[in-house]
């Protein structure tokens, strides 16, 4: 089956000139935000004497929200701390627990994260030592459990002096440590993701600004929900008085180009920042300051993908009243409260963005199309279109669903088909309804029996060489001898799929180790039940078929198109040649 990544190609070569392939931008620019007033303040106790709470990382978690941030004290110094609750109404009557009792110990400890990583089970706290390091931990709601810091790296990286308030987010591949200098400058480091929590390389420079105020610290970055993308917002310092806001950065791969998201570099049209915020009803304007804090991720999403939606999108930060009195930064009293954006309202395009494209045995139009009339037994793909960004779900027969943009060899009965693909992107969603009839009904193309399978383009048969049993024996052409070792029992699976079975060894035609490569060869194997001794029959006309191998979709073939006795059978990508096209001879 030929991949529409090469169909992309083909296509965008067509375009006009000017005109580009590469994925676009669909997260929204601007947004609008409602705020709580303060809901955690810093509590004391016995042993700790805390004039703030802040850089909060918050998950949703078993029905309760669990917090963990950092606090400064009178004396200036900081540490980390544990909150939970059931609701957000319950935060204020919180009581924290200090990660000082813990492993992890007292120092300097700063800005956690919090996240689970799923291919480990592990849940990670990240944190500020003021290096990289992180604990362990089974259970997140186990504080007293959390593992002694390990460090990330051996030494500091070149290049990255005044490092901080770090961030780990995690694709299929790779795992990413994104972190700020208070310098103008975002970095990022990357290990593959079988490698985490070890082997990050130097961190690099990925987005800077020649102001640092404009690219200032507490980044944290997300994976978007429908889209494909990932944003990430930065703290910054800006307006009249010096405040604190928020800016946003988009990619369309972690490990790719980051680029300004809209204008909300500016105080004045902010990702999170005074000039957007409105507060709840019969809530004062408590804080001109929107500083260091995070999304609040929900249980499934709380992995190393760090997952958002834009339609259900909260973030906790920290505030501070400007009427405070602090006279250094460490004594600033910052709280903790909640805002909730607006910027949700996607308003969606009234034009559909799907092109749909069908193939028709491993060959797909050109031109779109959203219906097509078939033969029994056409091996039929669909394949719509835009490939990238976005995610895409599935209905069809029998209960059929699928996530994937591409389906390939669908499944097809008599008459009229409905498959139906629903692409959903930046909180719009779009269906498109595909129609496959089949026509002759859904007729067995090769009864059960036995017959002599001859190559289209030479005549020669397929034959176990010297009527071999050997298992594993790889199967050739040869001149039609009417030999046992030529002839093969054709069983029907349904859906003119078949098995071969040759009358000399008693073993199957097969793949040989269940590859899916293109060249394989094919052997004889006795019968397991693999799909890589299943054939699907597809007439292409005259009484002649191309086998298409259900392990693969790789169609029987020729080595080299040759026709001499001797010569090999293998599986390749159906081209139309006739050393893959087939005639069975009833014997």
């Amino acid at each position: 089956m030929k991949s529409l990544a090469q169909l992309s190609v083909a296509l965008c070569g067509l375009l006009a000139t000017g005109s580009s392939c590469a994925a676009s931008q669909t997260i929204p620019t601007s947004y609008a935000w409602t705020s709580t007033g303060p809901l955690i303040s810093a509590k004391p106790d016995a042993t700790h004497d805390p004039v703030s709470v802040k850089n909060p990382s918050a998950v949703y978690y078993n029905g309760q929200y669990l917090v963990y941030t950092s606090y400064i004290t009178t004396s200036g110094t900081f540490g980390l701390e544990y909150w939970h609750f059931a609701n957000w109404s319950d935060a204020g009557a919180a009581t924290p627990y200090y990660l000082d009792q813990t492993a992890i110990g007292g120092g300097y400890h700063s800005a956690p994260q919090v996240f689970y990583f799923a291919p480990t089970k592990t849940w990670y706290l990240i944190y500020q030592s003021p290096q990289p390091q992180y604990s362990t931990n089974s259970d997140p709601t186990q504080p007293q459990n959390w593992t002694a810091p390990k460090n990330f790296f051996a030494t500091q990286p070149p290049g990255t002096s005044g490092w901080l308030d770090y961030w780990i987010i995690c694709d299929s591949a790779n795992c990413y440590l994104f972190f700020c200098n208070d310098g103008g400058k975002f970095f990022r480091s990357s290990t593959p993701i079988g490698n985490f929590p070890n082997g990050f390389n130097d961190p690099a420079v990925v987005y800077s600004e020649s102001n640092p105020d404009n690219l200032f610290e507490a980044p944290n970055v997300y994976t978007v929900e429908g889209t494909g993308e990932y944003l990430a917002n930065i703290e910054c310092i800006g307006g009249p008085d010096g405040h604190r806001f928020f800016r946003a950065l988009w990619a369309s791969s972690l490990g790719g180009t980051w680029q300004a998201l809209g204008d909300t570099e500016s105080y004045s049209t902010p990702f999170l920042g005074q000039d957007n915020v409105t507060f709840d009803p019969g809530v004062a304007a408590w804080t001109d300051d929107f500083s260091s804090g995070g999304a609040v991720i929900v249980d499934s999403n709380a992995d190393q993908t760090d997952s958002i939606n834009l339609n259900n999108f909260t973030f906790l930060y920290q505030g501070v009243n400007p009427n405070s009195g602090a006279t250094s930064y460490g004594q600033i009293p910052y709280q903790l409260a909640l805002a909730s954006s607006k910027a949700n309202t996607t308003t969606c395009a009234a034009a559909n963005p799907i092109i749909p494209y069908i193939a028709l045995n491993g060959v797909w139009n050109t031109t779109p199309e959203s219906a097509v009339t078939v033969a029994a037994g056409t091996l039929v793909s669909l394949g719509p279109w835009p490939s990238t960004g976005g995610s895409w779900s599935w209905a069809g027969p029998n209960g059929f669903t699928s996530s994937s943009r591409e389906i390939d060899n669908i499944a097809l009965s008599a008459g009229a088909n409905t498959y139906t693909a629903t692409y959903t992107i930046g909180g719009c969603s779009y269906t498109q309804a595909f129609t496959v009839t089949v026509n002759g009904g859904s007729g067995t193309l090769i009864s059960n029996g036995t017959y002599v399978i001859t190559a289209i383009n030479s005549g020669k048969a397929i034959d176990d060489p010297a009527s071999s049993k050997t298992n594993g024996l790889d199967q050739q052409i040869y001149t039609v001898n009417d030999g046992a070792n030529q002839q093969w029992t054709v069983n029907n699976l349904g859906n003119n799929v078949i098995t071969l079975a040759n009358k000399a060894s008693g073993q199957l035609l097969d793949v040989a180790g269940a590859s899916k490569l293109g060249g394989a060869l094919v052997d004889q194997w006795p019968a397991n039940g693999q799909t890589n001794q299943q054939w699907k029959v597809v007439s292409v006309g005259s009484g002649i078929f191309e086998l298409t191998s259900v392990n693969s979709g790789l169609a029987l073939s020729v080595v080299g198109g040759g026709t001499a006795n001797g010569i090999g059978i293998e599986q390749l990508t159906y081209s139309g040649s006739t050393s893959q096209q087939w005639k069975f001879t009833s014997y």
